[in-house]
């Protein structure tokens, strides 16, 4: 009888326990799901949207004549590293959403607050100052062409479309780190002083 006692007792402190478990597994699971943070879907406005999607510039996606002025681009003396990317219109249609622009294999800038300004039908300006550091980004969005200067700290980047023979680049841009040393010479005073611009505001 004693026997069958303690088996007893051994079989429903067994019980006991498991349900213990299971108690707490269910008690878990109810804090995990009232934490609105852990399961919570992130807002659609509070992602990231990639400005360039990265394109390897050994695919059929880059014509012949985009791979020479590639080519043009990474053997002028003024270039530090390129990258290549494919412009995504639909990332400026919502300018509360954060922008994420790939600028090398291991560098990202991400912009957030930054202003869009329509200038006409078809361009607009996208303007970007970060206010804890030396960061700052000015584009020029024409239809599927973006031009434009990107400063991080003391370097450099340029943005400009890579067109193909028609005259057309299918959303396809280079993203240049530049030498500033080394684009000085390339680009000298006279040249640069060459801007209609300069001279409209001269004749005003």
């Amino acid at each position: 009888m004693a026997v069958k006692a303690r088996t007893r007792n051994r079989t429903a402190a067994t019980f006991g326990t498991a349900a213990l478990v299971v108690s707490l597994i269910a008690l878990v699971g109810n804090l995990w799901a009232a934490d609105p943070g852990s399961t919570a879907a992130e807002p659609e406005s509070a992602r990231p949207k990639m400005l360039f999607k990265s394109v390897k510039p050994q695919t059929d996606e880059v014509a012949a004549q985009q791979l020479k002025a590639l080519d043009r681009i990474r053997n002028s003396p003024s270039t530090v590293g390129v990258t290549v990317g494919r412009f995504q219109p639909a990332a400026l249609d919502d300018a509360e959403a954060p922008l994420d622009i790939r600028l090398s294999a291991d560098q990202q800038l991400e912009l957030r607050g930054y202003t869009i300004t329509p200038i006409g039908e078809d361009r607009k300006l996208v303007d970007w100052t970060s206010d804890k550091d030396n960061r700052s980004v000015f584009l020029s969005v024409s239809g599927t062409q973006v031009t434009g200067m990107i400063y991080i700290g003391n370097k450099v980047y340029a943005v400009e479309p890579l067109s193909d023979k028609n005259g057309k680049g299918k959303g396809l841009h280079a993203i240049i780190q530049i030498d500033q040393t080394k684009f000085a010479k390339e680009h000298p005073p006279a040249a640069q002083d060459k801007n209609p611009h300069k001279e409209d505001s001269k004749e005003k």
